[in-house]
Parts: C-alpha cells; sequence; structure tokens
C-alpha cells in the first residue's frame, strides 16, 4: 500500500511542470493518460490534478475564436488590451482598457463599443495582430492572462481612471481629426488622452 501511494505522489510530481503546457494537445494528453495510469481513485492530489488539467484544457478553448462576440466582456477586454498596449506597464493598460468602459456611458454594451467599425486599431481586418488576438495563447500567454486580470479589475469598478473615451499614439498615428474637437485629458505612456 505505502508503495502505491508513494508511486502516485512521484507520478503526481512528476506532472506538475507539465502544467503550463504551450497547448491544449498536451494537456488533454496528460489528462487522459492520468487517467488510465491512477490506479486508486479516491486520492486527492489525483483529483486535484485532474480538476487543473480539466481547468487548462476549459481555458485555452475559451482563448481560441475566430467570432469575438461570442467572448465574454473580461475576455473580450483583455483581448482589446493587448492589442492595444501590450508589454506596457499596468497603469497604462489600465487607463486605455478604461476607455472602452467610459464608452459605456453612452449606452452601449461593452462589445458594442469594443467592436464599433475602426474604435480600436487592433480589430480592424487590416490589424497585423489580429492572429495574435483570435488565439492570444501562441503569442504570449503570460502577457494575455496579464491582461486578464487588469481587465477583471476594471470590470469591477475599482479604478478610478482621467475619464478619457479616446486616445491615439503621435508615434504611431498622426493627429486624428477627432483630437481637434475633444478636451486633452492626460498623457499616458506614450498615448495622448481626450474625452
Amino acid at each position: 500500500m505505502k508503495k502505491k501511494i508513494i508511486l502516485g505522489l512521484a507520478l503526481a510530481l512528476s506532472v506538475i511542470p507539465l502544467a503550463n503546457a504551450p497547448t491544449k494537445s498536451l494537456a488533454s494528453k496528460k489528462f487522459k493518460n492520468l487517467e488510465t495510469r491512477i490506479e486508486y481513485p479516491g486520492n486527492k492530489y489525483v483529483k486535484e490534478l485532474k480538476d487543473y488539467y480539466k481547468q487548462q484544457i476549459e481555458n485555452e478553448k475559451n482563448y481560441v475564436t475566430d467570432d469575438f462576440t461570442k467572448d465574454k466582456d473580461e475576455v473580450l477586454l483583455a483581448r482589446m488590451i493587448m492589442g492595444e498596449v501590450a508589454k506596457h506597464p499596468k497603469w497604462e493598460k489600465m487607463e486605455i482598457g478604461s476607455t472602452a468602459i467610459t464608452r459605456m456611458n453612452w449606452g452601449l454594451t461593452l462589445k458594442e463599443v469594443i467592436l464599433f467599425p475602426r474604435a480600436y486599431s487592433c480589430f480592424n481586418e487590416d490589424s497585423n495582430r489580429l492572429d495574435e488576438l483570435r488565439n492570444p495563447f501562441d503569442y504570449g500567454k503570460t502577457e494575455f492572462l496579464n491582461c486578464l486580470d487588469v481587465s477583471k479589475e476594471l470590470l469591477k469598478m475599482k479604478y478610478k481612471s482621467l475619464g478619457a473615451t479616446h486616445y491615439y499614439n503621435p508615434e504611431v498615428v498622426k493627429k486624428p481629426s477627432w483630437a481637434n474637437k475633444m478636451k486633452f485629458v492626460g498623457k499616458v505612456g506614450p498615448h495622448l488622452m481626450y474625452k
């Protein structure tokens, strides 16, 4: 009996480093292998590992899409943040992400705000970021999960923003015509913020 428990613990611990597996097929494969190799289903460590792999598989399925309208709000906002300000500090992500939430005051849903044509350039059909947004784990799993954390925080309304609804990066584009009609409220990293 002791040998089986030790063998089970060794098996369980040998699988843990694979938790950050890059593809869902590896997670799926490990989960199925776990089920076939374990002889004692009452072991709590095995149950925890199974639950962990189920969650990993579910997460990976949820973040791959060809239709952004099917995303939950927190996932769509995370995609927008990743597409607009990936690899920027958290405070910049918070401020850029909050523009979408502020626009909801216009009586629109978050999906309507983010997916409105040409509202956020990362979702434009000619954007070089679309493939990344459709399958973010393949392009930067850690970065996407950071953006997802920011998104969740923003949706809890615990962030006091500048109240901006628009912004642009003068290092990337010329000053848009709408900027002349709006009030400048501040600079966030390279982005000029307006409302």
